[in-house]
This record gives structure tokens, C-alpha cells and sequence, in this order.
């Protein structure tokens, strides 16, 4: 069965929210429609990466939600504490053992976000990490939409 989450006139599907949660992983600012639930987004910070006199590709998404914000309902990506907050999570979740001390090592470590990756990437449990991941950016996005519509 899929789960539908109604939020004011807008419902969005247990698909959906995956959509939204691997654009948040892959640095993406996600955008809804709010009368329709429509999915649309574009990268973080990308006027940062273009040339003077190159043309954003996303210009015209970015416009559309600056001249009608009340209409759209914008998630962007998670803050680094944030992301430390899941990757802490993660580690507390594994069973007792080495991989778990190593986990907490990485993260106390300077560079904690790539000692953790390069740690979790070369285990058992790489595919574990990533749908906890994936679930605590589902479960980001719908506490974005329950904020919003509360607003």
C-alpha cells in the first residue's frame, strides 16, 4: 500500500518524498507546488559556479519561485550538523563490535564527514548507511512540509 500525506490542498506520495530526499542527497534545493505537489529542483548555491556571462540553466525555476514564494514550499539541502546528527545515529544503530568504536572514532576525528564515508564505503554495512540515509531525508522533508503548512 502506498502512504499519501495530505497537506492542505497538496498530497504527495511515498514516491514522491524519495524523489525529494535523493535530489536533498545530491545537493539539490527541492521545490513543491503547493496546489499541485509538483517536484521540481535545482542545485544549491549554483549561481556561485557559473561563469559572468554564463546562463543559469535553472533560471527559470529559480524566478518562478521568487515571484510566486507563497505558492511553492522549498526544502533545502541539510546543514552539516544535521548530516553529522544522521551519520552519529547510524553509528549508534550498529550492533557492538569494531565497526561501531571506528564509526565514533571517524566522527570525533578532524574531517569527521570523509573519515565516516571512507570508513562506512568500504564495510558490510555501505548499503545499510544508505537507506538510513535515505529514510532520515524522507523523514526530513516531511517535517519541512508539516512546518510550512502549519505556518
Amino acid at each position: 500500500m502506498v502512504g499519501i500525506f495530505y497537506f492542505s490542498h497538496m498530497k504527495l506520495t511515498d514516491e514522491q518524498y524519495k524523489q525529494i530526499a535523493d535530489d536533498l542527497l545530491c545537493g539539490m534545493v527541492v521545490i513543491v507546488e503547493k496546489s499541485n505537489g509538483n517536484v521540481d529542483s535545482y542545485p544549491a548555491g549554483i549561481g556561485d559556479h557559473l561563469m559572468f556571462d554564463e546562463e543559469n540553466p535553472y533560471q527559470d525555476i529559480i524566478d518562478k519561485v521568487e515571484n510566486n514564494w507563497q505558492d511553492y514550499i522549498e526544502i533545502s539541502p541539510m546543514q552539516s550538523s544535521e548530516s553529522f546528527n544522521i551519520m552519529e545515529r547510524f553509528a549508534d544503530s550498529l550492533d557492538e563490535g569494531e565497526l561501531k568504536k571506528e564509526a565514533f572514532q571517524a566522527l570525533q576525528r578532524r574531517r569527521p564527514f570523509r573519515n565516516f564515508k571512507d570508513l562506512v564505503e568500504y564495510s558490510d554495512h555501505r548499503e545499510k548507511w544508505f537507506e538510513f540515509q535515505l529514510q532520515e531525508h524522507i523523514e526530513y522533508a516531511k517535517r519541512h512540509f508539516v512546518e510550512d503548512v502549519e505556518d
